[in-house]
């Protein structure tokens, strides 16, 4: 919908968060080639991720009160799009090139916080990535957990010493109340010397008077006398009361001076762990050449690290959000159990035990450990982590009941040249996410936990003969691994459009696939989402059929049923086609489907499409009884060592629904309660922020913070998808 259109709702807060939008959404001109999609756009779980099923037994291993520094929690900000959301929607001003191309790399944080989280997450191509080509990369020269522990280690330091600092600050106030009585009489000696002194003065002022009047000789050397005796007395008086004043001062010095060598001493103490841990990080990394003596890198982290810690209770950050990225970037780096047991090694002994011997061997958490930890009467972090992700040990899909990402921004693909490129605006996906979504669904093998082509691609190869739309279709599934399954981001978009886009390029004699914008975003049609996938596998199907409406939805049961049957003969599907109607030349509406294997219902979905406006896949719904148990009730009720407020809460939106997300209080888990991935949670973080601004604002919360958020979350609306903007509208006219 154009912009002239919202203008005309004649509401002046809308018009002005218009003209947010029209000053930081940009038009982005990217062109990658395929190379560098492989290289630098894969996700980065595929290449390097700690498995969930790690996180066992690890968190008895730090000390009490230290557990914030455990990389469960790293995790658990991963898992929720917490970290996605703080790069992509936090306290950044986004930056864009004189062509108005935008530029991640470039985006100028505005607190230390954000720094860090730019610095180990450089994210250059809008996806979530911690390694770039740039020499100023840190990520990439990270070879060792000890990297990490360093940095988790000056981490503490730094809290030591605030601590101290904070600590002496209350001892000086404590000295100074202590010591009041003697600055009280140092302030009364100080008057009395004053005035002594005034009254010096004055006396000699008359005899100076007294010399210059013509009295009788005797007269006058008695009056001098007389005023050389009240002046060698006021002398005498001032020299008593000047050596009680130096008492008083030295005394109160000397409780400065103690205080202000124990600062000095810290300080140094400080500046000498911080120098040794920078010396110790530099040596942790694998750099090429002498770069090491070049590198900026280590300097700038620990500069951050610092800052964040002072800077925590002045932004909208829970406490130890700053050890929670750091520890993100652990769990995003490295892979396995092994790697958890060198990050503890190397930890500082005031943050783990180093009086309990780490495991030798991974001991990874299966299904049966889970109701041995719903039976504690107390929950810590793992075992919090462990129950809220009971579901990955029985995925009867890649996603969780509910629901799955909707439309959001992708670049345009030039098919005939394999490149993706943007040489107008991003389009909006809504087809093109639908489209993923199902092939996502009907090629998860539950089983093996893989997206599984087997079956497809032998169907494929019976053609005997080349099928290039088919290659691009099996380079996706390379790319994207089941957990990435309701992954958002603008790469993830992309990569699945070099797919389903640009499929009229080769001029052939299949369908032509219907698109909105030259190209690229395919118009919403179930007739052209079957004539994609006809096109990429070939399939053989009957001729639309011209007769009545009964006949074309016969058609297009028919034709979904060989088309999912195509790519997973291992199931059945069963459609209700009551709720499709006729939209001119279309079928529009809701087409309910189940999915059955050996006669056992195991989900179902909504594939629902306004023709030519929408498409959306809703609803989905788990409708086989897992082995695995809602823990929900136990995480509800039984204790637990999550400290509210806190980073810790960051388990809470694992949940995936409101009870256990109601759990976290402090306003950022509120407002990032799910990652910002697609339109329908960005519309939903419009109207936490609406029905919460009021009660933060009240509490103290850095409001220009919100402004800042709420601005990158419009800028990643899709301002030019019509039902999106239907949907936002109530959300932004409430604001």
């Amino acid at each position: 919908m154009p912009y002239s259109q919202f203008i005309l709702l004649n509401d002046p807060l809308f018009i002005l968060i218009l003209g947010e939008i029209m000053v930081y959404r940009k038009l982005r001109k990217y062109f990658y080639s395929l190379a560098t999609l492989v290289t630098l756009m894969v996700p980065q779980e595929s290449m390097a991720k700690i498995s969930p099923k790690a996180f066992k037994g690890i968190t008895k291993y730090f000390n009490d009160g230290q557990e914030y520094y455990s990389p469960v929690l790293g995790e658990a900000a991963l898992e929720s799009g917490l970290i996605y959301n703080l790069r992509f929607y936090g306290n950044f001003d986004p930056k864009y090139e004189k062509n108005n191309s935008r530029l991640y790399i470039a985006d100028s944080a505005r607190d230390a916080l954000s720094d860090l989280v730019k610095t180990l997450f450089p994210s250059p191509a809008g996806q979530l990535s911690i390694e770039t080509m740039g020499k100023d990369n840190f990520g990439k020269y990270v070879r060792d957990p000890a990297t990490v522990a360093l940095l988790l280690n000056f981490s503490k330091e730094v809290r030591t010493y605030l601590t101290f600092k904070k600590e002496l600050s209350q001892e000086i106030s404590r000295v100074n109340m202590q010591n009041q009585p003697l600055r009280d009489e140092l302030s009364l000696m100080q008057e009395a010397i004053a005035k002594i002194r005034t009254t010096i003065d004055s006396n000699n002022a008359e005899k100076e008077r007294l010399k210059k009047q013509e009295l009788p000789k005797e007269q006058m050397k008695k009056s001098l006398a007389d005023r050389d005796s009240v002046i060698k007395d006021l002398k005498d008086k001032l020299k008593g009361y000047t050596q009680q004043k130096n008492t008083l001062e030295r005394q109160i010095k000397a409780e400065k001076a103690l205080i202000t060598e124990q600062e000095t001493k810290t300080q140094a103490l400080f500046e000498q762990k911080k120098n040794t841990l920078h010396q110790k990080i530099a040596e942790s990394l694998d750099f090429p050449g002498d770069q090491r003596k070049t590198f900026q890198g280590v300097q700038n982290v620990l500069s951050y690290i610092e800052k964040s810690i002072k800077q925590e209770k002045d932004f909208l950050y829970p406490e130890h959000t700053t050890e929670q990225v750091i520890s993100a970037f652990f769990c995003e780096k490295f892979n396995h159990q092994k790697d958890i047991w060198a990050l503890l090694h190397h930890l500082d002994g005031e943050i783990v035990n180093k009086s309990a011997p780490l495991p030798i061997e991974e001991d990874y958490l299966t299904k049966e450990d889970l109701s041995d930890i719903a039976s504690k009467p107390s929950y810590d972090l793992d075992d919090v982590f462990a129950l809220v992700n009971a579901g990955v040990f029985d995925l009867v899909t890649p996603y969780k009941s509910g629901s799955v990402v909707s439309n959001g921004q992708a670049y345009p693909y030039d098919r005939a040249n394999d490149s993706i490129l943007n040489t107008s605006p991003t389009f909006a996906e809504c087809a093109e996410t639908s489209a993923r979504h199902i092939m996502n669904l009907l090629l998860f093998n539950r089983h093996e936990k893989i997206f599984d082509l087997r079956d497809i691609e032998a169907y494929v190869k019976k053609q005997g003969k080349p099928n290039p739309y088919f290659e691009k279709f099996s380079e996706f599934y390379q790319v994207q691994p089941p957990s990435s399954a309701n992954n958002g981001d603008l790469v993830m978009r992309s990569l699945w459009n070099r797919v389903v886009g640009d499929l009229n390029a080769f001029k052939d004699s299949s369908e032509e696939i219907i698109y909105m914008k030259d190209s690229n975003e395919v118009s919403s049609s179930f007739i052209n989402f079957i004539n994609i996938f006809q096109k990429i596998f070939g399939l053989s199907l009957e001729d639309f059929p011209k007769g009545s409406f009964d006949d074309e939805k016969t058609w297009l049961k028919n034709s979904l049923k060989t088309l999912f049957t195509a790519v997973n003969p291992q199931r059945t599907y069963e459609m209700d086609l009551s709720e499709l109607r006729k939209s001119g030349d279309g079928i529009t509406g809701t087409l309910p489907v189940t999915v059955q294997e050996a006669g056992t219902d195991l989900f179902s979905f909504d594939f629902c499409i306004e023709f030519k406006r929408h498409s959306e896949i809703r609803n989905l719904t788990i409708l086989k009884e897992t082995e695995v148990a809602d823990y929900t009730p136990e995480l509800t009720s039984h204790r637990n060592t999550v400290h509210g407020s806190t980073a810790e809460e960051a388990l809470w939106l694992l949940g995936g629904n409101e009870a256990l997300q109601s759990k976290a209080h402090h306003p950022l888990h509120a407002l990032f309660k799910l990652g910002l991935s697609d339109n329908n949670s960005r519309i939903d973080a419009l109207g936490t922020l609406h029905n919460n601004y009021e009660n933060w604002k009240a509490s103290g919360q850095n409001i220009s913070l919100f402004k800042t958020m709420l601005r990158n979350i419009l800028s990643d609306i899709s301002w030019n998808d019509m039902h999106t903007v239907e949907s936002i509208s109530p959300a932004i006219l409430n604001l």
